[in-house]
């Protein structure tokens, strides 16, 4: 009993750290997602290239290429 009880537990844990790695895949994903789109939209409707070479989530961070 004792080894089904210590078993489970080793279980879900490994369950509950992988849901916690993909929450947190998942928000970065969001906020990548989140900084480019406002990134993106005053050089949609410009179409000033200063816009698109300060993209800092396209160029630099990517956040949503990471997660």
């Amino acid at each position: 009993m004792m080894i089904l009880f210590v078993g489970s537990n080793l279980y879900l844990s490994r369950i509950n750290s992988q849901q916690l790695e993909a929450t947190m895949y998942m928000n970065q994903y969001r906020l990548g997602s989140k900084t480019l789109t406002a990134a993106v939209q005053p050089y949609a409707v410009t179409g000033d290239k200063t816009y698109y070479n300060n993209m800092k989530e396209l160029h630099e961070d990517k956040n949503c290429d990471i997660a």
